[in-house]
């Protein structure tokens, strides 16, 4: 902020202090184009208030905010005049007319944005009093595509045959004649002999000339004379106002000396853009000019940044705004100022967010995905309850890029592209961009000729054999029945081929090194495990592999599958432990039994016979069918001889697996039920241990190790296992699986998919999309090939509605609503919402005429989603690893009362609401320690730190936000946040000289996690566990969640 300002709003707040409202004292505080303040107060006593500029100096020093204010009574270069009056020089109109409006700062005449700070608006009609639409394309920084969408959606447009005229903004760095290869066409004459002129030309004429010029002069067709190779008839549906008269290239001889591009900048200097009113006036003469070629849109392309071109064409001419914004923390002052003018003046202008231009595999960029996220996080809080802009990723295209560089072949591409109805050559991105465009800025008639079907057609068609309600209940009907299969297909072994939803991360299953799978509790770990086993859903996955391997895998689960079983591997572990027996020879041993000993893995019955008769182990063994009791274990991790006979054995198998080209993959699942958790870290963190170093050695022979992510932290505590995430496949959702999934249950059974279809038939939902989409059900495994917005947006459409009555459209509003901490999606309080609730509902109300198979009145009700974020929240407090978070719910309802419950916590509350916890979770068998509540909360997505110029803060998951009543809040300042690190670590070095040893226990304590990640310690030095803050502990946590969740 400019001291001018600061001074202003220090003035106003001095005297609202000082003055009686009430008695109808008044200010006003102006802002001089001089860069001077003048100050005019209208007092009762104003005799006594002669000294006020020391007044106002003792009140800027009385507040820390505006310490950094300097004196004005002992500073001759501040030039700020009080004006004091008594209150009855009112009556006089001159005085009166000062404080016309009183109480404010006035900040007087503007060189330039005037057009930021003014209103009015441009409202264009056709003859037949249809609204032309005036759609800006902007952005705050170049590079980002918004050229080449714009002119692609020009073609979508005119492809409709609709009439388009460009109106090319960007005056500082103007392309448009390059962009659609004019400039080398020899049949415009008139650009190649600088005839044809552009806005600034026209800006300057209209200003000189008034009304009397002549549109041709300043316009021209795309198509017209353009019968290239490259000729489409869209093209002559579109028009063009170039930036001005510059058409010229580096391979012209006289390109140096080119008097148009002078007279172009002189042009340029001439026009007083700043001058609202004026621009305003001219562009209102071009629309109206405009009016006579029948077009049926405008598009703007505005500059880059902050400029008046943007204010007019934002505020005053666009009925939408179609916002591109890169990642990059470069683009976020102008997210911030478009976000501004969208919020203070929602009622003049749509707003579309594009996301610009991302790699194509972004989403497995952690340090894109946290940028991605920051944004997200921003818009989301920005809105809040409103009705948020919709967002949409553009990914890098490849063809895009070679457009405008002479490459007639990608020039042809971009045609074709923008142009063909077939779905297999458009840009989905694009797509579902311009289908949002459209939805926003035209009649149902345009939205009509895209479905190529009136909607009101569709539904008074009486071939269909039911009506929308009982379609509705049949969908409904099945996805409960479905649902109920799935939520107990893994722990009844019964999994369904035809619901089995095949996502991204199982195609690193057959990846060696990838051999933990780290998810949170109700990602489907468990079910995947399972899906392993049946041979048909593994050879597809299998299939998918991005490793690609001929040898037959076999599938052996390590884990016990009956009750006897279970409780004597309970009791190995807690013998062992007692014992301090060696882990790692343990798990040795016992993945030795299952292969060696376990007749009920038949697929190795072959290969467990030939080592069978070479092991010097046979004979003892022999007669033990599948299992070794506690003394056969014991007595084997103490013997040497034994355990190299093993370890023989192992390579063995390994061998004999390679000469029948096979593989063999080890499965781990449910370790939790088996192993207590005062057990956990050193049994556990020793398989890993294991398997890192036999792994290197087996080659035919590896390990899936299913794990909670609460679960692997505190497995790897005191590990020194060297862990990457390269290790690691995470099972956690994202809001395009979520959908995916909800889809493939759908159209997984034929009756529910006509259903489905027929719906959508009545709702006007494109035929064409429905038979492109209907074939790629079952073309791909019944599922959709490509999870993106774009695809799925209609059959969203169908299923929750159009909008959510102002919270946002459907998957804007899910995404926020099931959104973790570390923005992944629940999957689990989906199901919830569905399943527990909003189907059962659904299903209740029986009326023919429906808009939606759930409606957004049930499923963003109250009642629904608090008790979905209940059963959710239950389900995992009960857990034994868990229960420690049962009293952090309730200290974040209660505690300080109702300190807590915010969607965020700056560090000191944090701090303090962990120590409250704790003391009360002291008598827990486990979970009682900082570490154990910290992970709890970060590990299952209830909590993040977001690291902000004030200092971290910690936020709640979305999901928790509405459930549990959380409100915002405001932060303390960075100084204290800074402060408080200060001590911590002046405590923490003091602690660890006086304690060497128990410092050097902590290390391994606290910061295993981030040192088995290969991620070193952050914190500069050894983290005394027992008294690092819980700020602290919570970093730890966070970095190593965010490893695991990283797809790279």
């Amino acid at each position: 902020m400019t001291f001018i300002s600061k001074y202003a709003i220090a003035l106003q707040a001095f005297l609202h202090s000082l003055i009686n409202e009430e008695r109808g004292e008044k200010f006003k505080v102006f802002i001089r184009a001089g860069f001077q303040i003048d100050v005019f107060v209208f007092l009762f006593n104003h005799q006594h208030h002669q000294d006020i500029e020391k007044k106002f100096d003792n009140f800027c020093k009385a507040n820390k905010d505006l310490a950094d204010l300097d004196p004005i009574a002992e500073n001759d270069e501040i030039q700020i005049f009080f004006n004091i009056y008594p209150i009855s020089e009112l009556e006089d109109s001159f005085y009166s007319s000062i404080v016309n409006k009183p109480n404010c700062i006035d900040y007087g005449p503007r060189y330039r944005f005037d057009s930021f700070y003014s209103t009015s608006k441009i409202d264009l009609t056709k003859e037949d009093q249809t609204k032309i639409p005036v759609i800006t394309f902007y952005s705050h920084k170049g590079g980002v595509g918004r050229t080449t969408a714009m002119a692609s959606y020009a073609l979508h447009l005119a492809k409709l045959e609709k009439n388009v005229a460009i109106i090319d903004c960007d005056l500082e760095a103007p392309g448009y004649l390059n962009f659609f290869n004019l400039s080398e066409n020899d049949e415009h004459e008139e650009l190649k002999e600088g005839k044809k002129n552009g806005l600034v030309e026209f800006l300057c004429d209209s200003q000189f000339l008034g009304k009397n010029i002549k549109i041709e002069d300043y316009i021209l067709n795309v198509g017209a004379r353009n019968r290239n190779s490259n000729y489409h008839p869209a093209l002559d549906r579109i028009w063009l106002i170039p930036a001005g008269n510059l058409n010229e290239g580096v391979t012209e001889d006289n390109a140096l000396e080119s008097p148009n591009r002078q007279d172009y900048i002189e042009g340029l200097a001439k026009l007083n853009l700043g001058n609202t009113q004026n621009v305003i006036k001219s562009f209102n003469t071009l629309f109206e000019h405009l009016k006579t070629l029948n077009v049926d849109a405008i598009l703007i392309d505005s500059r880059t940044g902050f400029n008046d071109i943007f204010g007019t064409a934002t505020l005053h001419l666009s009925s939408c705004v179609v916002g591109f914004f890169g990642l990059s923390r470069q683009n976020e002052p102008g997210l911030i100022n478009l976000l501004a003018k969208h919020v203070q003046n929602e009622n003049l202008f749509k707003l579309i967010l594009a996301y610009s231009i991302l790699p194509k595999n972004y989403k497995e960029d952690n340090i894109l995905m946290e940028a991605y996220n920051r944004m997200e996080t921003f818009i989301m809080n920005v809105y809040d309850q409103k009705n948020a802009p919709t967002r949409i990723p553009i990914h890098r295209n490849d063809d895009l890029e070679r457009i405008g560089i002479g490459d007639l072949a990608a020039d042809k591409k971009f045609i074709d592209m923008n142009t063909s109805t077939d779905r297999n050559i458009q840009f989905s991105d694009y797509t579902q961009l311009f289908n949002e465009i459209d939805r926003n800025c035209f009649p149902e008639g345009l939205l009509s000729s895209i479905f190529g079907l009136m909607a009101d057609n569709l539904k008074s068609n009486k071939d269909n054999r039911y009506n929308s309600y009982d379609l509705r209940n049949i969908i409904l009907q099945h996805l409960k029945k479905v649902l109920d299969e799935s939520i107990n297909s893994a722990e009844e072994d019964r999994i369904n081929e035809n619901t089995f939803f095949y996502r991204q991360c199982m195609n690193d299953l057959f990846d060696k090194d990838k051999f933990i799978i780290c998810g949170r509790k109700g990602t489907g770990k468990t079910h995947l495990c399972k899906s392993l086993q049946n041979q048909q859903i593994s050879n597809k996955i299998k299939s998918n592999s991005r490793q690609k391997d001929n040898a037959e895998f076999i599938y052996a689960n390590a884990l016990p599958d009956n009750k006897d079983q279970e409780v004597a591997l309970s009791i190995i572990i807690r013998s062992a432990f007692n014992k301090d027996v060696d882990y790692l020879n343990l798990w040795r041993i016992y993945t030795w039994s299952k292969l060696f000993l376990d007749n009920g893995n038949e697929s190795l019955s072959e290969i467990r016979s030939v080592v069978k008769q070479q092991s010097p182990l046979a004979n003892k063994y022999s007669s033990i069918n599948g299992e070794l009791d506690t003394l056969e274990f014991m007595e084997l991790v103490n013997d040497i001889d034994s355990l190299l006979h093993i370890v023989e054995d192992l390579y063995r198998f390994d061998e004999e697996l390679a000469k029948n080209n096979k593989k063999l993959l080890i499965l781990y699942d449910k370790l939790d039920l088996y192993i207590r958790p005062s057990y956990w870290e050193k049994a556990i963190s020793s398989l890993f241990e294991y398997w890192t170093h036999a792994g290197s050695n087996l080659h035919n022979i590896a390990p899936k190790i299913f794990i909670r992510t609460d679960l692997f932290w505190q497995s790897i505590q005191g590990s020194i296992t060297e862990l990457s995430p390269n290790n690691i496949i995470s099972t956690e959702w994202t809001i395009e699986e979520i959908f995916g999934y909800l889809f493939k249950l759908i159209f997984s059974d034929q009756r529910a998919s006509s259903a489905y279809w027929d719906i959508a038939k009545n709702f006007g939902i494109d035929p064409q999309y429905i038979a492109d989409t209907e074939k790629a059900f079952k073309t791909n495994n019944n599922q959709l090939k490509v999870l993106s917005q774009a695809e799925m947006e209609p059959l969203l459409q169908v299923f929750f509605g159009k909008d959510t009555q102002g919270l946002g459209k459907p998957w804007d509003y899910f995404k926020k609503e099931l959104s973790n901490a570390d923005y992944t999606t629940n999957l689990q309080l989906f199901i919830n919402i569905l399943y527990h609730n909003a189907i059962d509902k659904s299903l209740a109300i029986a009326k023919s005429n429906i808009t939606e198979i759930i409606s957004p009145a049930i499923y963003t009700s109250t009642e629904v989603r608090a008790y979905a974020a209940k059963m959710l929240f239950e389900k995992l407090a009960e857990d034994q690893f868990c229960k420690n978070l049962a009293n952090f719910q309730h200290a974040v309802f209660f505690a300080d009362n109702g300190l807590y419950r915010y969607k965020s916590l700056d560090t000191n509350k944090f701090d303090n609401l962990i120590n409250t916890v704790c003391e009360q979770n002291k008598f827990l068998d486990f979970g009682s320690t900082k570490e154990n509540l910290i992970n709890a909360i970060f590990s299952n997505g209830i909590m993040t730190i977001n690291n902000t110029t004030k200092g971290d803060i910690f936020v709640f998951a979305p999901l928790y936000w509405y459930p549990w009543g959380l409100q915002e809040v405001s932060f303390e300042s960075k100084n204290k946040t800074i402060k408080k690190n200060d001590e911590y670590f002046e405590y923490k070095d003091e602690l660890a000289s006086n304690n060497a040893d128990a410092a050097k226990k902590a290390i391994i304590a606290s910061n295993a996690a981030l040192m088995a990640l290969g991620l070193g310690s952050i914190f500069g030095g050894p983290v005394v566990a027992s008294v690092a803050s819980a700020a602290v502990i919570a970093t730890s946590i966070a970095k190593m969640i965010s490893k695991i969740n990283s797809k790279k």
